[in-house]
């Protein structure tokens, strides 16, 4: 539906730009074009960007943190890579590549590795200075070498987190990005039993650089 809509605004400008007009009716249907536009746009509720991807930005992170489990004495160390991209003024798609490693010292457990990918939107707030204040949430799923969280964990889980943060702008170029995040990992009982289903549930914070391109 979307590149639909996009698709006919496309062809309006096209077929505007095909036949040139004489001078003196030129600026009326000028005028006109843009007032269609103007109202195709309001009717939509797109901002501008979002057609022709002027003010789109790309951002690619590297941060790394960590999550203390609240019932135990599990912590889980991350470092991720992910690329953002600004789909529209206030909001950001995030795809966060991300490696763990986990210290579990429940009795028969191991120290686990791991990796994953996770999916996440970020929403911004005040942009106005060089100070950017952001939350952001997501899902994704995650592959550990041990049971995680052991002993009665399993390799393969799933993640959900939420948190915020800020940016501050240091060049053109670059920001520092920090941010608190609640981190959930479990196995959504895909074993078929409640005590294969073990979670890590804790809070923790993460920071790291930010380039744009």
């Amino acid at each position: 539906m979307f590149r639909r809509k996009h698709g006919f605004l496309l062809l309006v400008v096209i077929a505007g730009s095909l036949n040139p007009l004489p001078a003196r009716a030129e600026q009326p249907l000028l005028n006109l074009g843009e007032a269609v536009v103007d109202k195709a746009v309001g009717m939509l509720n797109l901002h501008p960007s979002m057609l022709f991807e002027t003010e789109g930005e790309w951002r690619r992170d590297v941060y790394g943190g960590f999550i203390e489990e609240l019932r135990s004495d599990e912590t889980l160390y991350f470092v991720a890579y992910s690329v953002e991209r600004m789909v529209r003024d206030d909001f950001a798609s995030v795809v966060e590549f991300v490696g763990y490693s986990v210290d579990q010292h429940q009795p028969g457990a191991r120290d686990s590795l791991g990796g994953g990918l996770n999916l996440l939107g970020r929403w911004y707030f005040d942009q106005e200075g060089d100070v950017t204040w952001f939350g952001e949430g997501g899902v994704g799923a995650s592959m550990f070498n041990y049971r995680t969280p052991g002993p009665l964990g399993t390799h393969f889980n799933f993640n959900a987190m939420g948190g915020a943060g800020l940016r501050w702008k240091v060049s053109e170029q670059t920001d520092l990005i920090a941010a608190g995040r609640y981190y959930h990992l479990s196995n959504a009982n895909k074993d078929g039993s409640v005590f294969r289903n073990p979670s890590i549930d804790g809070f923790g914070a993460y920071a790291g650089l930010s380039i744009r391109f």
